[in-house]
C-alpha cells in the first residue's frame, strides 16, 4: 500500500514538472518571451520546488506559506563560505510574481481549481535603496578605462560602452543586440530592435553629443572588423556575448572600485532625466515601457538634493 502510495506522489510529482515544461514552451514559442524572461521564471519554479517537494494535487495556500517562510529562514552559503539568512522583501515579491504566472497559467488549463497564491497578502517592497549612479561613480568608472586599458580598441570601446549605457539608458540584451547598421551617426539616432527589446517594440534614440563622439572614435577603430555586431570582444571578431559582458562589469568593479551593476545606468540616464524636467511621457518613451507604472520605478532613486535646484527656483514672484 506504501508503495502504491509512494508511486502515486511520483506520478504527481512528475507531472508538474511536465505541466510547468509545456508552460515554458508556450510562454517560448507562442508569447515569444525573451529568454531572460524565461529563465526567470525557471529559477524561481526551481527553488519553489527544491524547497517544499509539492505534488500538484499539494499545491496549496499552505504550501506556498511554507515555501516562503522556509525560503525567508533557511541558512545559505554565499560568496566565500559566508553563512546568511534572509532575503529582501523585493525577493520574495519578485518569486510570488513569477510563480503567479504559471499558477495562473494551471488555472486557466484546468490543471488546479484555485491559485494557491491568490489568498496570500501581496507583497509590496518599498524600495528606499540608491539606484542610480552619482557622478563620482562615473567619474571613477571612466577613469579606470583610461589608465587599465591594454590597447586603443579596448579604451574606445569601453568609452562608447559606458555612454551607450549611460546615454540610452538600454538594458543587457539591447546592448548586446546592437549592431554597426543601428547607429547613425548623421542624424545622431539609434535604432534599438524590438528583437532585443523586453517590449519587443523597435524604437529609435537620439544620440547625445557626447555619445556621438564616443562612438565615432570607437567605430573608426573597429572599421577593420567584419561582424555586424557593434560592440566585440578584444580577441575575436565576433559579438561580446552575455558571459564577456559579465566579465566586463567585474572588472570594472574590480578596478573602480564601484560596486554597481549594468542596470543601474538604465536608472541614472531616468534619474537625471527626469531631475531636469523631462516629462513622464516622454520618459516612458525613451525607456521602452508600456506603464508608465514601471517609468515610475526607475525614478524613485531620486534624492532632495538632486531637487533642490528645482525647488530654489521658486519665488514670490513666479508662483503661478
Amino acid at each position: 500500500m506504501r508503495e502504491i502510495k509512494i508511486t502515486n506522489q511520483k506520478a504527481n510529482k512528475d507531472r508538474l514538472e511536465e505541466l510547468f515544461d509545456q508552460f515554458i514552451f508556450e510562454c517560448r514559442y507562442m508569447k515569444r518571451l525573451r529568454p531572460a524572461t524565461l529563465d526567470g521564471y525557471k529559477a524561481s519554479y526551481v527553488l519553489f520546488r527544491k524547497l517544499s517537494h509539492v505534488t500538484i494535487d499539494s499545491l496549496t495556500t499552505e504550501a506556498m506559506t511554507n515555501f516562503f517562510s522556509v525560503m525567508q529562514t533557511r541558512v545559505r552559503i554565499v560568496g566565500k563560505g559566508i553563512e546568511k539568512t534572509g532575503v529582501k522583501d523585493s525577493t520574495v515579491a519578485t518569486y510570488a510574481r513569477k510563480l503567479n504566472i504559471f499558477f495562473e497559467w494551471l488555472v486557466r488549463g484546468n490543471h488546479i481549481i484555485e491559485n494557491p497564491i491568490r489568498k496570500l497578502p501581496k507583497y509590496k517592497p518599498v524600495y528606499d535603496n540608491m539606484k542610480a549612479l552619482r557622478k563620482s561613480d562615473i567619474e571613477y568608472i571612466r577613469t579606470a578605462i583610461e589608465n587599465h586599458s591594454t590597447s586603443l580598441l579596448q579604451v574606445k570601446r569601453d568609452r562608447a560602452m559606458v555612454s551607450t549605457l549611460l546615454f540610452c539608458g538600454i538594458r543587457k540584451g539591447e546592448l548586446l543586440g546592437l549592431k554597426v547598421t543601428d547607429i547613425n551617426l548623421e542624424r545622431r539616432i539609434m535604432t534599438v530592435s524590438g528583437e532585443t527589446s523586453k517590449s519587443k517594440r523597435t524604437k529609435t534614440l537620439p544620440i547625445n553629443p557626447r555619445l556621438a563622439m564616443d562612438l565615432e572614435d570607437y567605430l573608426e577603430q573597429r572599421k577593420h572588423l567584419k561582424t555586424p555586431q557593434l560592440f566585440v570582444p578584444l580577441n575575436a571578431d565576433k559579438g561580446i556575448s552575455s558571459d564577456g559582458l559579465k566579465h566586463w562589469v567585474d572588472r570594472l568593479k574590480r578596478l573602480s572600485g564601484v560596486r554597481f551593476h549594468l542596470h543601474q545606468f538604465r536608472h541614472t540616464f531616468a534619474s537625471n532625466l527626469a531631475t531636469k524636467g523631462i516629462d513622464a511621457i516622454r520618459l516612458l518613451k525613451l525607456l521602452g515601457h508600456t506603464d508608465l507604472r514601471m517609468t515610475q520605478v526607475y525614478v524613485r532613486s531620486i534624492t532632495a538634493d538632486d531637487l533642490r535646484s528645482v525647488v530654489d527656483g521658486l519665488s514670490f514672484d513666479n508662483l503661478i
